[in-house]
């Protein structure tokens, strides 16, 4: 009996794995399909007056820290923030 639960396991994670990969190669394919018509970096964000090698931070995300204002109630603010909500 043991042997038939260990086999029958064995199968659904051999199929949850196959499907997972289907599912990674999809991704794969979408995200090089997005790469050869937009390259996902927004170049509005970036803050191209301050020399990367000098403060790479603030080269990257300069012009989003410019426009961006933190809340009056939130000690932080990005992303999760705004997923969260």
């Amino acid at each position: 009996m043991y042997r038939l639960i260990g086999i029958l396991a064995g199968f659904a994670l051999l199929a949850a794995c196959s499907h997972q990969s289907d599912t990674a190669m999809n991704v794969a394919k979408d995200a090089m399909a997005m790469k050869t018509k937009h390259s996902g970096l927004v170049l509005e964000n970036m803050n191209k007056s301050v020399r990367p090698g000098d403060d790479f931070m603030a080269h990257v995300n300069g012009g989003w820290i410019d426009r961006t204002e933190i809340p009056a109630d939130k000690a932080s603010f990005g992303i999760a923030y705004v997923l969260h909500e």
